[in-house]
């Protein structure tokens, strides 16, 4: 990480930041949406809406001259299961949510993108940058699961759930990762429009399994606020787009917490504009995070985690 300018670097944490903040207005549409027209097609119009997006940006992209060419260099297949995963991950986060709350559900994740995050970084999986990963990178990593596990109200403790987060929370990451992938590959729409391809095609599979009728749930959506309808797709096209920006260039592990941190602060700010909540222990957590991200940066100035030069 020490081969990038100073400024670019924090540049890229900066983003990284604002995806996570953006990442809190996505669930909040997602989930206005979900509760107006049901879970599983709420799946299929948020991709679609995402999708829209996407086709809007190559079009404008081809009337810029810039031509849509796919890459032939050869990826193995997995690396196109984004959309599948990302249905996958909102499918078990729903699940979690009931069975152990919100906050254990995020504990959880955060716990499993954690984990993946080191495990990528430190093997240089899937075409990523390998990191070295010193010892000393404990110290902060064991304060940012502190302040982590600060946040959770209450522990309802159902190991099975419990590890259904901690699983998703992998797949997350691991989702992040082969998109960026497939992004530097491809390019950056592309790689996106793979995505969101991926999204419906898995979204609407789940909807004739499950026996929704289509014609009169998009009939429905006429009753439903045009943002809710739309809101949550376009956020995710940006979120993805920046997320197959930042991964490239930073470890996936600050990447990750980052992302997590800026969706806390931008939650603990809603709450208490609008909702009159102010948590302090929230507020206490994230600033735990903070520190244990700060000290893993100076580790890293220390030379405690620097990319591995292969021959």
């Amino acid at each position: 990480m020490n081969d990038q300018p100073q400024a670019l670097r924090y540049g890229t944490f900066s983003l990284a930041f604002g995806i996570g903040c953006l990442i809190t207005f996505m669930i909040s549409l997602n989930g206005q949406l979900a509760q107006a027209v049901g879970p599983s097609f709420s799946l299929l119009v948020i991709h679609m809406a995402g999708g829209s997006a996407v086709i809007i940006a190559l079009i404008a992209r081809h009337l810029r001259g810039i031509p849509f060419l796919l890459s032939a260099s050869p990826l193995p297949r997995l690396y196109y299961t984004g959309g599948i995963l990302g249905v996958l991950m909102v499918f078990g986060n729903n699940t979690c949510f009931v069975a152990i709350g919100v906050s254990v559900t995020m504990a959880a994740g955060i716990f499993g993108q954690t984990a993946g995050s080191i495990l990528i970084d430190a093997t240089g999986s899937f075409g990523m940058r390998r990191y070295r990963f010193a010892p000393s990178k404990f110290i902060g990593l064991g304060i940012i699961l502190a302040g982590v596990a600060l946040m959770v109200n209450s522990w309802q403790l159902d190991l099975l759930y419990l590890l259904l987060a901690l699983f998703i929370g992998g797949v997350t990451i691991l989702q992040m990762t082969i998109n960026s992938r497939v992004a530097a590959v491809h390019g950056l729409m592309p790689g996106v429009g793979i995505n969101y391809l991926g999204g419906i095609l898995a979204s609407l599979a789940a909807v004739l399994i499950l026996g929704i009728p289509l014609a009169s749930s998009f009939s429905n959506l006429s009753s439903v606020p045009l943002h809710w309808v739309v809101g949550g797709g376009l956020f995710g096209f940006v979120i993805v787009s920046g997320a197959n920006t930042i991964l490239p260039k930073i470890p996936t592990f600050y990447s990750s917490l980052l992302m997590f941190l800026g969706q806390i602060a931008s939650a603990i700010t809603v709450d208490a504009l609008l909702l009159g909540i102010f948590s302090y222990q929230r507020i206490l957590g994230a600033a735990l995070i903070l520190v244990g991200i700060i000290a893993n940066m100076q580790a890293d100035r220390k030379g405690a985690l620097e990319p591995v030069r292969l021959s």
